[in-house]
């Protein structure tokens, strides 16, 4: 779409490829998403042949930095449910942070290693389909409220706990991102386990 590999993109700016025309969108687009810290979505154009776009934006927070998500489709087609692993941005794939990608209904469609880590869990074991819920919540709907919050918002970030398949519990925080993808949304997760704030400091408890 850019007219270079996966390879070459990382370290370039997000606006290199735009059309002149459709640069101050773009930069716009950017600069609200980063400042409300809610998603927002343009039509661009791409130099040469490249044609229009739909591009969306979200925040993310992750390792202690401000982040943002940008997926671009050519305007017109139907998008990716889901990022596929392969082309995860170096930064995504690689991160400390457990990174989960889910459905509406909070079932996995992808994770990176982070998480199958976290979890307990072997990247080839098949967890796809699972849901998240499984390890984020123990009693009551939680999760539900958690997934409905975020189809709602757009966004969410909040304090957690998370059991591992050997029932292990770890405090986290989590940042979630609502996914546009044409006529469908997925959900991506952010996850970062946190130290516990002293002797005697409450836990967050279940999602809620």
């Amino acid at each position: 779409m850019f007219g270079c590999s996966v390879q070459d993109m990382p370290g370039r700016q997000a606006t290199d490829g735009v059309a002149p025309a459709s640069l101050g969108t773009l930069e716009e687009l950017l600069g609200t998403v980063r400042v409300s810290g809610r998603p927002g979505e343009a039509n661009v154009t791409l130099s040469g042949l490249g044609g229009a776009i739909h591009v969306w934006v979200s925040p993310l927070r992750g390792e202690g930095q401000s982040l943002l998500l940008l997926r671009a489709t050519p305007d017109g087609s139907s998008p990716l449910t889901v990022p596929d692993d392969p082309l995860l941005p170096e930064l995504m794939r690689l991160t400390p942070d457990a990174i989960v990608f889910t459905n509406e209904q909070g079932l996995l469609l992808s994770m990176n290693a982070a998480f199958a880590e976290l979890v307990k869990v072997s990247a080839e074991k098949g967890v796809q389909g699972r849901s998240l819920g499984d390890w984020l919540e123990r009693d009551g709907t939680g999760f539900a409220n958690l997934l409905a919050s975020v189809c709602r918002s757009g966004v969410k970030r909040m304090g957690a706990r998370l059991w591992d398949e050997k029932g292990m519990s770890i405090d986290i925080e989590l940042s979630a991102v609502l996914i546009h993808n044409g006529d469908s949304n997925s959900i991506g997760f952010i996850i970062r386990a946190v130290q516990p704030r002293g002797p005697g400091a409450p836990h967050p408890g279940s999602v809620h």
